[in-house]
Order: structure tokens, then sequence, then C-alpha cells
């Protein structure tokens, strides 16, 4: 049993412990440790039960989610926790408090099945996945230049210091922390075309040799880069809290439009877009279908539709659909990134964060084949280092960008001359 995953599960439902008992032991690798049916209860036993992750209800007596996520964080910041929400707004508005708080992902709640045997497909089809790949490959990010390193006995990131206010100036840079990052074991980048510079340089990570280079371009050209005229993001696990990262340095008079793909369900990707308005300099929606997209808006694509954008006439447009996923996701970046690439050519420019799978590999390929470039999140700085890993692999990546270094160097790309040189890349 001691290669089994060890989980603990927090829900005061009795109905929803006996649907996540069937569905973790039906799974060999997973054994489940002890059942809290709040989250004091949980707190109480994590000593014991010695958890490997923790699955934890957002709505309870006693202690709520959001409090106990708090109290797991005041005593480890590597434990992974999964949130198990309802499909409903007031689910997803305290599920991002608790993604703020320091939870990993979430999964929701099975509805409408009639049948125990259906609910359990349900749940299995969203939970195991994320729990596999969080007990595997979680990386704890790095704290922000303003939070102050966490221990197991500090508190960690409040919402104030995770959605911090951006420098007034684009090109004003905060250091970047190096100290948590982890002994390089990723395949060599080129670096980008110009060694960068700005007002504070950081030490490029150190370079190491790769076996194998399946490069579409060779990167490091010395022609001219294009300034880019639209920005696309993808990210899924972990990418509410560096989508925030993200956006909030973005200057309020950024002059491109930026779409993005987040993997979540339908209320969820409304509340992140009403959330990241909030918290933003630039005007943050829900996407909807013949949207009409300006430059300096923000378009999140909506849960379970497909987001593309199109040329009508002098407008460009949102299009929506629920073709297909790909993936196994629904909306997906690929779908996106290819209509950008169609549309923008070598003035477009892809951004692929934190997230599990390969979601934005085909897309980047296309964005890289009509000119376009890719920028993605380091490993150090991911929740789970998927999407950004394939993409760099695959040698697709013009650079890879520590999270809060991305939003600079998005701006330095759409307008160059008015932000100066570039930010300095992990090149290797």
């Amino acid at each position: 049993m001691s290669n089994k995953t060890r989980v603990m599960i927090c829900d005061d439902s009795a109905v929803m412990r006996s649907i996540l008992t069937k569905v973790l032991t039906f799974e060999d690798d997973l054994h489940i440790v002890y059942q809290a049916e709040h989250g004091r209860d949980a707190i109480d036993h994590l000593d014991a039960a010695r958890p490997d992750i923790i699955i934890v209800d957002v709505e309870m007596p006693v202690l709520n989610g959001i409090e106990t996520v708090r109290a797991i964080r005041r005593r480890t910041r590597t434990l992974p926790i999964v949130m198990f929400s309802s499909l409903t707004s007031k689910g997803a508005d305290a599920t991002f408090e608790a993604l703020i708080a320091g939870a990993n992902d979430f999964a929701t709640k099975p509805t409408g099945q009639v049948q125990v045997s259906d609910a359990v497909d349900a749940v299995r089809r969203d939970l195991i996945a994320k729990v596999r790949c969080l007990t595997q490959q979680i990386r704890i990010p790095a704290p922000q230049p303003s939070e102050q390193p966490a221990t197991t006995a500090t508190p960690p990131a409040t919402p104030a210091a995770t959605n911090e206010t951006p420098p007034s100036k684009p090109g004003t840079r905060t250091p970047s922390i190096q100290t948590r990052r982890p002994a390089p074991r990723t395949p060599a980048r080129q670096p980008i075309s110009k060694p960068p510079a700005r007002s504070e340089r950081r030490t490029p990570a150190p370079r190491i040799e790769k076996k194998e280079a399946p490069k579409k371009r060779e990167r490091g050209s010395t022609r001219r880069q294009k300034p880019a005229q639209i920005v696309a993001i993808a990210s899924s696990t972990g990418g509410p809290k560096a989508l925030n990262a993200v956006l909030t340095r973005l200057p309020a008079d950024f002059p491109v439009p930026v779409v993005i793909v987040q993997h979540m369900p339908r209320v969820f990707t409304a509340q992140l877009a009403e959330r990241l308005n909030a918290s933003c300099r630039l005007h943050v929606r829900e996407g909807f279908h013949d949207a009409v997209v300006k430059p300096g808006e923000v378009w999140i694509a909506p849960g379970d539709f497909h987001m593309e954008i199109a040329r009508v006439g002098t407008q460009l447009r949102l299009k929506v659909n629920q073709d297909p996923p790909e993936n196994a996701v629904r909306p997906a970046a690929d779908p996106l990134f290819r209509t950008v690439a169609k549309c923008f050519g070598d003035a477009a420019l892809g951004v692929v964060l934190t997230g599990m799978g390969k979601d934005g590999l085909a897309g980047a390929e296309a964005l890289q084949d009509l000119g376009g470039r890719v920028i993605v999140q380091d490993e150090a700085t991911c929740a789970v280092w998927g999407m950004p890993r394939v993409v760099e692999e695959a040698g697709l990546a013009d650079a890879v960008y520590p999270i809060d270094q991305i939003g600079f160097e998005i701006t330095n790309r759409v307008r160059p001359a008015a932000v100066g040189q570039p930010a300095v890349a992990h090149s290797t």
C-alpha cells in the first residue's frame, strides 16, 4: 500500500462521501486514508492520516472549504488540495476564494444524474486525472515579489498580495525570485533575438545541452520582430491565479485585444471574467457569439464552448461553437490559436500558461507555421508544468518566462518602441 497515493476526503454530505469512495476505491493506485465530515475534522486528523492529497467540499458546517484551505496552508504549502464544488454561481464564487487561499484545482459535483453509477462516472471523468497529475507533478509557485517567503508556520499569500497592483510604468519590473527554481531538467531553449535589458536584469537559468532539438525555425533570429496585434492565452490547472498575475501587469492603454481559453465549466468562466475585471485595468468579459473584439479588451472563452476569431468586413468578431472537444476539453486553446494564426499570421502572439495535458501544442505549431510567436510559463512558477512543457519541448516556444514577467513581456511585444527592449527570458 506504500506505493499508493493517500487521499483524504472532506465533505459533510454522506452521499458525496459515498460517491467519492466509489470513485477512488475503483483506482488501484489510490487509497482513502480518512473521510472527514467538515474542515475541523480534516485539520484534526491531518497529521495522523498523512494524506498525499485532500479533496475538500466548498460548503460545510463548522469549518467551510475556504477556511479549511487557509488552515492547511498555514501548516504546509505542498499538500495538493482539490476543491469539490457545485455548479452554481455561489459555488463558483466560493471556489475562486479557495483558489486564492491556496487550493490547487477544483472538480465539479455531479448534477442531474438519476443513477448513482452515472454520478460516479461523472466524478471519475473530472477528478481522477487531476488527482494523479497534482500528486505526481505538483509545483508550488514561487511567491510574487510582494509576498514573503512562506514556511510551514507562515500563512500563504493573502489576496492582496496575490492581486497586487502592477507598477504604473509597464517597463518597470520587479526582480524574479530565483531561490525556488529547481535544478533545470528541461530541454534547452535558444535565446531570444536580442540580449534583453531593463532597469533590473535577472540572471538567466543555467544552460543545458539538448540531445534532440525538433525546431520548426531557428530561435534567436536577428530579423526584426513585428509588434503583435493580438495576444492569445491558454491556461488550465492553476490558471486563474496565473491569469491574474499576467493581466494585472498590463497597462490601461494596452493597444491590442487579448483572447483567453481557460479550462473551466460555464458558470466558472463567467465568475473568472468578473473577478479578473475587478482586479485588472482592462475590461475583461466572457465571450459570446459575434462579439466585436476591439483593442484593449480581454475576452475569455465561455465554458463548454470553443471560441474562435474571424474577420467580418473591417471588424474582428468572436465565434463560439460546441464542436467536439479537442484534447478532451471544451473550450480548447487549439481552435482559438489556429484562427488567431489565420487572421494575424506573423502579428500574432500566443502565450501558454500552467496546466496539464497538451492543449495549445497544435495551436502553437499553427501560430509558428504562419510566422507568429509563442512564449510559455516556466516550470518553477507553474502549478502543473504540462501544457507549457510540451510546447517548449517541441521547439515551438520563442522564450520561457516566470509568471511575474510574462505580463511585462507581452506589453513589450505589442509595443516595443514604447517600452524598450524585451525582458530577460529563461534562455537555455
